[in-house]
């Protein structure tokens, strides 16, 4: 297989805001800029690759994975970050990680008098291989014990836990007010999501797309620590009664991110200490004489 632009990385580390981008560095040692790149790096090595999206949303998110991609054709793409968890979902808690196995994206619909349709577009998965070979395990592991931010709440006796499997929502809205008819919708319409955010979509796309070689097999992981919860609309017991205010997030959200980032860029420290523990693929075609 041939080297991407700037070289050749084994791991692809995608955070769109800055405390992302911050968290991911501490956790990884990523210190060293790349003269005249967006890369971060541990020293010159370029093993493990970070880098922040300019922009919010899927397609500054698609761009930037399609750009790694190119540069460096790394063998895993992660996306760490935070991301709200859906409210009533069983096990959901803010400060926890989710590691979904399957992502939906939720913004192609058909509006129409029969209701409204939902339209698919092809996208990369999460890669089962990395699922249940490196993240599974890494769940079992303390990777708690690297999170440096101390918990909003105050609370000294809680751990953080990974919630390895079940899916996540990713479209182009931030949920703040749960009597939003978009936000009910999510709610509804998607039993089995548990977070939601604003990117997987994007890079989960051009992972897609970089599949035009056979030579080259991606793999995309999604690490996503909640930082605050999407509600439902509040309503009374008693229909005398007046309804409870709905419930906004925007400063759960402020007080948690710091936390829930942490949490995130510290499982996937734990996940990347396992992956460079594997085999290298690259290495082993090197020395038969493989592609390289």
């Amino acid at each position: 297989m041939s080297k991407g632009r700037r070289g050749t990385a084994r791991f692809a580390v995608l955070t769109i805001i800055g405390d992302e981008f911050d968290a991911v560095c501490s956790a990884l040692g990523t210190s060293s800029n790349l003269d005249g790149t967006p890369y971060y790096l541990r020293g010159d090595d370029t093993t493990v690759v970070v880098r922040q999206a300019s922009e919010r949303s899927q397609v500054p998110a698609m761009g930037m994975a399609q750009e790694v991609l190119e540069d460096f054709r790394p063998e895993v793409v992660a996306l760490v970050g935070i991301a709200g968890g859906l409210e009533g979902r069983d096990g959901v808690h803010l400060g926890d990680v989710v590691i979904p196995s399957y992502v939906h994206y939720v913004e192609f619909r058909k509006l129409t008098g029969a209701g409204d349709l939902r339209r698919y577009v092809a996208f990369d998965q999460p890669s089962k291989s990395i699922l249940e070979c490196f993240a599974h395990p890494a769940c079992r592991d303390a990777w708690h014990t690297g999170v440096t931010v101390s918990r909003p709440d105050g609370s000294t006796g809680t751990s953080p836990q990974a919630l390895y499997g079940g899916s996540l929502a990713t479209g182009e809205k931030i949920y703040g007010d749960p009597s939003h008819e978009e936000q009910q919708l999510l709610l509804t319409s998607l039993p089995d999501a548990i977070a939601v955010d604003m990117e997987s979509y994007g890079v989960a796309r051009a992972v897609f797309e970089s599949r035009n070689n056979v030579n080259y097999n991606p793999r995309l992981v999604v690490v996503r620590g909640i930082s605050d919860l999407v509600h439902r609309d509040s309503v009374s017991g008693s229909s005398t009664e007046q309804p409870e205010p709905a419930v906004e997030n925007s400063e759960e959200r402020r007080q948690w991110r710091p936390y829930a980032a942490a949490t995130a860029a510290a499982f996937t420290a734990a996940l990347i200490a396992r992956l460079e523990r594997s085999s290298n693929p690259r290495a082993a075609s090197t020395s038969t004489g493989g592609p390289q």
